[in-house]
């Protein structure tokens, strides 16, 4: 018998690493299989539009230039700010030179590794997502 949530899993990361090839950044929000209830807490305390920026940066699915680029909806997915790597969420999130000062401004420091992301607030992504004017 096939368990319905694990089929859609399969499918959904089938169809993401295959069609569109899309970079996720992986976080972890769950303390022993259960969502931290800060974290859950603050996630539904966000409106439409922070939920989806949030969501979009943590996921890869965003209107970032990488993201657009793979649907045919730009000709280039170099990133807006620095012009040299590919605008994907980690990217943004952590290597980005142009963004390095509202990194640390929002983010507590200038240069995340993507396993970094994972200590910070939803909150603080969402005000470093909007300081940066990407999203």
């Amino acid at each position: 018998m096939f368990d319905i949530k694990i089929c859609v899993l399969i499918y959904h990361k089938h169809n993401c690493n295959i069609i569109c090839n899309c970079i996720y950044v992986h976080i972890n929000i769950t303390t022993r299989n259960r969502p931290c209830p800060g974290t859950r807490i603050k996630f539904l305390s966000f409106n439409r539009t922070q939920s989806r920026v949030v969501t979009g940066l943590l996921t890869g699915h965003n209107t970032l230039r990488r993201h657009l680029y793979l649907l045919g909806l730009l000709d280039s997915p170099l990133c807006r700010k620095c012009g040299v790597k590919e605008e994907t969420s980690t990217h943004i999130l952590c290597e980005c030179e142009a963004l390095a000062s509202l990194r640390r401004m929002h983010l507590g420091s200038f240069f995340l590794e993507p396993e970094d992301v994972k200590s910070r607030s939803l909150g603080a992504i969402w005000s470093f997502s909007r300081a940066t004017g990407l999203s």
